[in-house]
């Protein structure tokens, strides 16, 4: 009788002990996801198989969550009200590239084979399963950590370490800056006439665009500003679980601005400050918000930021150029494949044609570089036709719909302003850059947005809003 009841308390504990240590093995795989977001290069400096930290942290997800599926006999991801449409949208991409692989009239054309950089994956046999497992990978990842981060102790830990990581990427460009201007050493990734210059000291000390240890000034922006409201968010108003005092904050923030106004992207830059004007004016302080704004402002007019960034965001967008003549590619591809598109990542083979169709340059020009719509809603409509830009367009509908659920008020700023206002620059910007659906920190916060508004929603929201989504 004694054994029995020994084995009846052993049992139960066992298996607490188990889903403690699995919880536990969960929840870190959330927070280096977290450090993977930062590792992005434009080389293959932090890549394994052409794919970024960020995907192979996504397929040690996957794994785990198998290993513990098959040990539970069942496989559990929360529910969340994101689910249904990322998965629809997941299965829409699949169709549609089974059907541009059997459609004739969908079939890459035959110069594609020789373009200079279509071999391995991304060679026409092989791009269009890439980009579906890069999609399958980001929204897993948005699943999984979702699944993982349900309480406000995790929340809090997982923003924590990445305004830690964020801070560390500050001062590293910083740095970059400083050596530069002040003791003429070029370190990283600096661009100046035209050409990137790694570990070399430039032809002569003028401004220079950073591009951090990343490469390309853009991407280095894409991470700044990633991070950006969310900084100025907890500075202002530091959270009691906010690891980090205010003035640290507030000087990351400070670096941060400099960082990103010397990456000279026009695209983010822009797309901050049209941020800025949209989620501060709602949820800063008056008085912070107009300061800010004139500080902005202030640099924005110094006329190499004037020129650089304000003329040319507005001359790209009402001149024909290199990214217009990208986006009447893109369209023409759309339109021609309208309702399932050419295959989810299959757009760069038919952009060579499709330029050479409407510029004077030869098709030879465009087929050494992969070059794909500059518009992520263009080159998704492009890849997986009306129908994929309709379910896009909807996952949007239900974020804005979810966004105006009631929350505590302590928690408004760093959620619906600090990530918010970041997936607000990031809406924007991907109206001039391509790829954006799969990268790990645009996925970070579209996922941390979602979880933080779960998490702190009032209970009575959350009951309303999931019986509004089952009845739908």
């Amino acid at each position: 009788m004694d054994g029995l009841k020994k084995r009846a308390t052993f049992y139960p504990n066992f298996f607490a002990l188990r889903r403690t240590q699995n919880g536990s093995v969960k929840f870190n795989l959330v927070l280096l996801f977290v450090f993977s977001i930062f590792l992005l290069s434009n080389d293959e400096t932090f890549k394994i198989a052409s794919m970024n930290a960020s995907s192979i942290v996504a397929m040690l997800m996957v794994l785990v969550f198998l290993l513990d599926g098959f040990g539970r006999g069942r496989f559990v991801l929360q529910r969340h009200s994101f689910q249904k449409p990322l998965l629809l949208l997941f299965l829409w991409a699949l169709i549609s590239l089974l059907i541009s692989k059997i459609d004739p009239s969908k079939a890459v054309p035959d110069e594609s084979y020789s373009y200079v950089w279509a071999t391995g994956l991304n060679s026409p046999d092989w791009r269009g399963v890439s980009f579906l497992l890069r999609l399958f990978l980001s929204i897993f990842a948005i699943n999984f950590i979702i699944s993982n981060v349900n309480t406000e102790e995790r929340y809090f830990k997982v923003i924590n370490y990445f305004i830690f990581a964020y801070s560390l990427v500050c001062v590293a460009v910083f740095t970059q800056i400083i050596l530069y201007y002040f003791f003429n050493v070029a370190i990283g990734h600096l661009y100046l006439g035209g050409e990137y210059m790694d570990n070399a000291l430039a032809d002569y000390i003028g401004i220079v665009r950073v591009g951090g240890y990343v490469g390309e000034p853009s991407n280095i922006a894409l991470l700044l500003v990633s991070g950006y409201f969310l900084l100025i968010a907890v500075a202002i108003k530091k959270h009691s679980m906010i690891w980090f005092c205010g003035k640290f904050l507030k000087t990351i923030c400070v670096i941060a601005t400099i960082d990103l106004l010397f990456t000279f992207s026009a695209t983010w830059i822009t797309a901050a400050l049209i941020s800025l004007m949209l989620s501060g004016r709602r949820y800063l302080n008056k008085k912070i918000f107009i300061f800010a704004l004139i500080v902005a402002l202030g640099f924005i007019f110094y006329k190499p930021f004037k020129e650089m960034v304000l003329l040319k965001s507005f001359n790209e967008v009402i001149s024909l150029n290199v990214r217009t003549y990208s986006w009447l590619a893109g369209l023409s591809i759309f339109k021609n494949n309208i309702i399932t598109g050419a295959g989810i990542g299959q757009s760069v083979f038919f952009m060579p044609i499709e330029m050479g169709n409407i510029t004077d340059m030869v098709l030879s020009e465009f087929s050494t570089m992969r070059f794909p719509p500059m518009n992520t809603y263009i080159q998704w409509a492009a890849e997986t036709g009306i129908g994929g830009l309709l379910i896009l367009s909807y996952l949007f509908y239900r974020l804005f719909k979810y966004k105006r659920i009631i929350m505590d008020a302590e928690y408004q700023n760093i959620i619906k302003f600090g990530l918010g206002g970041g997936l607000i620059a990031v809406a924007i910007a991907m109206n001039a850059v391509p790829d954006y659906l799969y990268v790990g920190c645009v996925n970070f916060l579209f996922t941390m947005y979602v979880a933080g508004l779960k998490v702190f929603k009032k209970r009575s929201c959350i009951e309303h809003f999931e019986a509004d989504c089952s009845r739908r």
